[in-house]
């Protein structure tokens, strides 16, 4: 069974990842299981260079925040290694949305976007609180 470790951050009840191998490594997202859908804001793509996305042609997406505001996307995907696989990780590509800032003041570090249900389930993840980590089993095991 391979496992992600949660970062931690001090005074803070959010399970964040980093993404330590492949072209991504240094990124962080937010692991959000109220979330639908996965994010990235334009933010980190300008960061990382728009060449490391691949946009879907005329795919546009569609968000509903919290607050209860609709948000139009663009689709893209990007290639990461999560738990040790190259994960092709379909992503909302969020312009003009004040959550780049807000977590890098409120964490001294930028957050890339948000995990959601989509990433999880698809890679069968277990959110292991206890142990601080999400673990996964490896591609090739027995376990469906």
């Amino acid at each position: 069974m391979l496992q992600i470790p949660f970062l931690s951050v001090e005074g803070s009840d959010l399970l964040i990842i980093e993404i330590t191998e492949g072209t991504y490594k240094g990124l962080r997202f937010l692991l959000d299981t109220g979330s639908s859908n996965s994010v990235v804001w334009a933010e980190a793509v300008e960061d990382y260079g728009e060449d490391m996305y691949v946009y879907e042609e005329e795919c546009y997406g569609s968000l509903s925040g919290c607050d209860g505001n609709s948000v139009n996307t663009i689709i893209v995907h990007a290639k990461m290694v999560l738990a040790g696989e190259v994960s092709d990780v379909r992503l909302n590509y969020v312009q003009g949305s004040p959550m780049y800032e807000i977590m890098l003041n409120a964490h001294g570090f930028p957050i890339a976007g948000i995990l959601g249900m989509d990433v999880i389930v698809a890679r069968h993840w277990i959110i292991d609180i206890a142990n601080h980590c999400i673990r996964c089993y490896e591609k090739n095991s027995n376990v469906a």
